[in-house]
C-alpha cells in the first residue's frame, strides 16, 4: 500500500517541487503565459481527450456534477459559520474555506489514483466547481458576478464539442484524438510546475488566521466530502474523488481575488501555503482511506 501511494503522491510533489526550486533560483517563469497555455489550450485539449476515449454511463457524469454543487454549498455553509465561530472575517476569508486546489492537484491525483476515468470524472467536478469560483469567489469578497469570464473559459467548449461527437453517429477522427492527447499531456506538469512556482512567491505574515483557515478547508472539506458521497450513493470511484477533490488545500486562486478584492490578500496567502504543505502531510492518510 505505501508503495501505491509512494507512486500517486511522489510525481504530483516532485513537478511541484521543481517549480518551486525553480523560482527560487530566480529563473525566468512567465506565469501568465503558461497559464493562458494551460487554460486556452491544455486544459480543453485534455478534456475533449479523455472525455471521447473513456466510456463511462452518463449517469455518473451527472452524479458526480450534483455532487460538485451539493459538496460546494456544503463547504460554504461550513466554511460561514467556522469562521464566524473563531472570530475572522468571514466576507473575505470565506472563498480560501470554499474553494480547494482541484485543478494543479485535485486532476494528477485523480489520474494517478484512478486512472483515466478516475481524471475523466474528476474534470467534471472540476468542471463546476470552476464555474462557482468565477462566479461566487468575486460575488461573496465584493458582490459581483461576472458571468462574462465564465462563457469565456475555453474548457466549457471543449465539453460541448467532445459530447456532440459522443452523441453522433460520427466518431471523432483519429488525427484530433491525436492531437488533443498530444496537447493535454502538457497540462498536469505545467500545472504542477506553475502551483510551485506561486507558492515559492506567496508570503504570508500572520500565521495564526492562515493556519486556522487552513484547517478549516481540510477538515471541513474532507467531512462534506464524506457526506455528499453517502448522501448520493456513490459507487467507489465516484466516492473518491469526491472526497480527495473536497480535501484540497487552498486554490492558489483565492490569493488572486483577495489581492485584486481584499484587504486581507497576505491571510489568503499564508493559508494557501500552510493548507498545501499540510495535505502533502494528510495525503498518505487521505488516499489510504479512499483506496
Amino acid at each position: 500500500m505505501y508503495n501505491i501511494l509512494l507512486e500517486i503522491i511522489a510525481p504530483v510533489f516532485s513537478c511541484a517541487l521543481i517549480g518551486f526550486i525553480w523560482a527560487r533560483s530566480e529563473s525566468k517563469y512567465d506565469i501568465d503565459m503558461v497559464t493562458d497555455l494551460v487554460t486556452k489550450i491544455g486544459t480543453p485539449c485534455l478534456i475533449f481527450f479523455t472525455l471521447v476515449t473513456v466510456e463511462i454511463d452518463e449517469k455518473y457524469f451527472f452524479q458526480m456534477a450534483l455532487a460538485s454543487v451539493v459538496s460546494t454549498l456544503g463547504f460554504a455553509v461550513a466554511g460561514y459559520f467556522c469562521l464566524k465561530l473563531i472570530g475572522l472575517k468571514a466576507r473575505e476569508l470565506l472563498p480560501a474555506t470554499i474553494f480547494g486546489n482541484v485543478g494543479n492537484m485535485g486532476l494528477p491525483l485523480s489520474l494517478f489514483a484512478f486512472g483515466q476515468e478516475g481524471l475523466a470524472l474528476s474534470i467534471i467536478y472540476f468542471t463546476v466547481n470552476i464555474i462557482f469560483l468565477f462566479t461566487m469567489g468575486p460575488a461573496i469578497t465584493i458582490g459581483d458576478i461576472s458571468f462574462k469570464k465564465i462563457i469565456r473559459l475555453p474548457f466549457l467548449y471543449s465539453i460541448a464539442i467532445a459530447v456532440l461527437f459522443i452523441h453522433s453517429d460520427f466518431p471523432a477522427p483519429t488525427w484530433l484524438i491525436r492531437t488533443t492527447k498530444l496537447l493535454g499531456d502538457m497540462m498536469i506538469p505545467l500545472m504542477l510546475i506553475t502551483l510551485g512556482v506561486s507558492l515559492a512567491g506567496l508570503k504570508q505574515k500572520n500565521l495564526t488566521s492562515s493556519f486556522l483557515v487552513s484547517i478549516i478547508r481540510l477538515v471541513c472539506g474532507f467531512l462534506v466530502g464524506c457526506l455528499t458521497a453517502e448522501l448520493l450513493d456513490l459507487n467507489s470511484i465516484s466516492k473518491g474523488i469526491v472526497i480527495m477533490q473536497s480535501t484540497m488545500p487552498v486554490a492558489v486562486f483565492n490569493y488572486l481575488i483577495a489581492q485584486k478584492y481584499s484587504s486581507n490578500s497576505n491571510d489568503v496567502a499564508g493559508a494557501v501555503i500552510v493548507s498545501t504543505c499540510l495535505s502533502f502531510l494528510t495525503l498518505p492518510l487521505l488516499l489510504d482511506f479512499i483506496l
